[in-house]
């Protein structure tokens, strides 16, 4: 039997700029946090960090200067700040280069050099390919007002930026404006400010979007204006360009694509799959990826019939629920509540734990007997007793220790006995903490970083990294082996007795012995079939490769239930992965399902509510039905 649990109500964060590489997409919060999705296969979440400074405004990739051909993320925000991050989300190195806000940050064609313009009016030019961030050039021509938007030319000696009632294009050599666009203003008393602007068919059309609605094609040559359509209800706060077609959303959250005709531009309408403001937009292959104030990460297939789309939350929700049978313990940040769904026809709360204003709970974990919550300075170990009806006895601090703050935590697992915690940081050391004797020991290294998934058994403990790796640990982190490698990324890790269920972002899955350390009958059977890349292409195909696996439960019957995206799907493991769509059991009404778990001979998923997520945003964009 599946249950549904509906008490985890957690607040929605805004998303505020998205950026793309090659197989990657970075997508910055509201409260200075940044996500790493892996776009390759289905789409995931790799990685979650903190700005240094708590903001983000804008993010871009640009060249490593350590390795060629490798692309290296940047953000900036209201701090000044151009931020460089390195590959497991430490700060890499810092440059301030402004005492008022910067609003917008572009790489140019080469990933070679950045542009940012700033709140006080100047656009600086950072060079990206030196060990240190240096500013090559700082425009002198002072703009009235802020630059809230800049493109580059594809020749990269000319920038076209967006203020308030104008647009200028510069020419970098001589450091001057060499054009001006004046836009008109609906009120005489409101500015006309240029939210977004991009430059397209070879630097011969710049493209504005303003807070007027308005989307407006400009000749970049003579600085004339060639069409203007005005298709949004409020401000365009975003354009996104692929080729010569350009895709514009913002407060009215639908998305438009715009393309030349005959003479023209013309206009289609994509979708509305936003409640609230559309604030960056990105495009990879044929997926249009759109994130905003409803904090949801949008996809959009533009080669699928009817423009598929898929609204995926964020990663966070899912890993802020740790659950152990009847238990489960939901991590707000503000603070952490440990539930039971004991008995069976009333969920209660056993304990709410506080967090310190300045610094919320970052991670938790949990066994049958303790939990344990860790933010940026401390890692607190609780340990509480139940009565035979399920009632809560006693709850008391055992451990508490202070972390580096050179290197943050990515993971932290308690035992089934909730004697030993183990900790993963961001450089790859394993920590583990021994309850009892209150130590700390530092014996293992992970091959690679950032971890994707882990999970923990009776004996063993697992971590899966980003290069593929799946290492297994004792309880005394001796390393005891690795499953066979693979071009795929493990998502989601399962102990079941001696078995290691491990789930890829390719859709694959499979059983992993751990005592003859080799894949499980079925699934060498699975890797050797002649058709399996086949099979598995159509199950790609059929998942639109967007309904990636986030979770494994084994049932009592040794079926597998794999909680997808929004769906929960009930494989025979034998027919994995042939048969994997064929296998549906819950019906598509699971909209907000974040976590699946075993609950005694049972299931249990736990579901967002998608009318208290919205109830929390604010209200949406107003309009008059009828005239």
């Amino acid at each position: 039997m599946l249950h549904r649990v509906r008490i985890y109500n957690p607040t929605p964060v805004a998303a505020k700029c998205l950026a793309g590489a090659p197989g990657q997409l970075a997508l910055g919060r509201e409260d200075g946090t940044i996500e790493i999705w892996s776009t390759r296969y289905s789409l995931f979440c790799v990685n979650i960090f903190d700005t240094p400074y708590k903001c983000v405004e804008a993010l871009a990739y640009a060249e490593s200067p350590h390795e060629k051909k490798q692309l290296t993320l940047y953000s900036t925000g209201i701090d000044g700040r151009i931020v460089r991050y390195n590959s497991r989300g430490g700060t890499e190195e810092t440059l301030l280069i402004s005492g008022s806000p910067v609003w917008c940050l572009e790489a140019s064609p080469s990933r070679r050099k950045l542009a940012a313009g700033t709140e006080d009016g100047f656009v600086h030019i950072i060079e990206t390919n030196q060990d240190i961030l240096v500013t090559s050039r700082r425009l002198q021509q002072k703009l009235v007002g802020r630059v809230l938007s800049c493109c580059w030319f594809s020749c990269e000696t000319r920038l076209a930026t967006g203020s308030q009632d104008s647009l200028k294009v510069w020419d970098l050599e001589k450091e001057r404006a060499i054009e001006t666009m004046q836009l008109s203003r609906v009120f005489k008393k409101e500015q006309a400010l240029v939210f977004s602007v991009v430059v397209i068919e070879d630097g011969r059309t710049v493209v504005s979007g303003d807070s007027f609605g308005r989307v407006i094609f400009w000749d970049a040559g003579t600085g004339s204006q060639i069409q203007s359509m005005k298709l949004h209800a409020a401000d365009v706060l975003i354009l996104h360009a692929t080729g010569n077609e350009v895709y514009a959303s913002g407060v009215d959250p639908v998305i438009f694509k715009f393309f030349r005709g005959e003479g023209h531009w013309l206009h289609q309408k994509i979708t509305q799959m936003h409640t609230h403001d559309i604030r960056a937009i990105w495009t990879e292959d044929d997926r249009l990826f759109t994130a905003g104030v409803d904090a949801q990460l949008g996809v959009v297939h533009l080669n699928s019939q009817n423009l598929h789309f898929q609204r995926i939350l964020p990663p966070s929700y899912s890993r802020n629920i740790q659950t152990h049978e009847n238990l489960i313990l939901l991590n707000y940040g503000a603070s952490v509540e440990l539930w039971t769904t004991l008995p069976k026809d009333k969920i209660k709360m056993l304990v709410n734990l506080k967090a310190p204003k300045s610094s919320p709970f970052r991670y938790s974990t949990l066994c049958r007997s303790s939990f344990a919550v860790a933010n940026d300075r401390k890692l607190m170990i609780y340990k509480f007793s139940l009565s035979k009806d399920n009632q809560l006895e006693s709850v008391e601090k055992v451990y508490t220790t202070e972390l580096p703050e050179t290197c943050p935590l990515q993971s932290i697992l308690l035992s089934p006995s909730g004697r030993r915690l183990f900790c993963a940081f961001q450089d790859g050391r394993l920590q583990m903490v021994n309850v009892a004797e209150e130590t700390i020991e530092t014996k293992a290294m992970l091959p690679a970083t950032p971890i994707t998934c882990s999970a923990v058994g009776s004996h063993l403990v697992a971590f899966g990294d980003v290069q593929g790796n799946v290492s297994l640990y004792d309880h005394d982190l001796k390393f005891k082996c690795t499953t066979p490698s693979s071009s795929a990324t493990p998502v989601s890790l399962r102990f079941e007795n001696d078995r290691l269920y491990v789930a890829n972002n390719d859709l694959t899955f499979f059983e992993f012995c751990t005592k003859s350390e080799k894949y499980a009958l079925w699934s060498d059977n699975c890797l050797k079939a002649s058709a399996f890349e086949e099979k598995l292409a159509q199950i790609r195909k059929s998942m639109l490769s967007a309904d990636g696996i986030n979770d494994i439960v084994i049932t009592p019957t040794n079926d597998v239930l794999l909680g997808f995206e929004a769906k929960v799907f009930h494989v025979k493991k034998s027919l994995v992965p042939a048969d994997l769509k064929q296998g549906m059991i819950a019906s598509p009404d699971f909209l907000n399902a974040v976590k699946l778990w075993r609950h005694h001979d049972d299931v249990a998923v736990c579901e967002i509510s998608g009318s208290q997520l919205v109830s929390q945003l604010p209200p949406i964009l107003k309009k008059k039905r009828f005239v």
